[in-house]
């Protein structure tokens, strides 16, 4: 098993996106499926618009990708008041992987972003909380929304039950936030 490679948006091959969106059908099936993969395909350079700045840490055993994350800057809103986060997204481990460390493995690069200054969050959505917060992470509980929609904006834009933040350690914005675009 090789160590984490980070790799920019720009130097990846047709191949590794397959890869990435294979893994991604076998940990999210109901998701990304036979059915859905144009689409995502189609999806996954469409998001340059709003996710500049996507970078990915790969780890593969092998030639096989056994474990991903994805992260891009992301400005948010919160009254007067912008940030400037670094968003995180498909953290994915094979299932023929897992209980291994990889997820630890995957975020490490990600979170050192963070943790070096480079931004002051890092902010996602999850339905395993307690795996992140035993790295460090905890739950926010505030009113997120798309700004740039002028209406819906009081629906819940994230599909995931939690929202959490990296790192736990520093006060997190107060009230209502605008994510400046659509979830992730």
């Amino acid at each position: 098993m090789h160590e984490p490679l980070l790799i920019v948006e720009a130097e990846l091959t047709p191949d590794i996106i397959h890869q990435m969106l294979r893994l991604k059908c076998l940990v999210w099936p109901e998701k990304y499926n036979e059915g859905t993969y144009d689409q995502h395909w189609d999806e996954f350079s469409s998001k340059r618009d709003y996710c500049p700045g996507r970078a990915f840490v790969l780890i593969y055993d092998g030639e096989v990708l056994i474990a991903q994350a994805e992260q891009f800057p992301r400005s948010i809103k919160s009254g007067e008041s912008v940030i400037e986060i670094l968003a995180l997204a498909g953290v994915a481990v094979h299932p023929n992987h897992r209980r291994k460390g990889l997820g630890s493995r995957v975020l490490k690069p990600v979170f050192a972003r963070v943790d070096s200054g480079d931004y002051a969050f890092c902010l996602f959505q999850t339905p395993v909380p307690d795996f992140y917060a035993q790295l460090g992470c905890v739950e926010v509980e505030d009113t997120f929304y798309n700004g740039h929609l002028t209406s819906g904006r009081e629906a819940s834009i994230w599909w995931e039950p939690q929202v959490m933040i990296y790192p736990s350690n520093r006060p997190w914005l107060s009230g209502p936030v605008d994510l400046n675009g659509p979830a992730y």
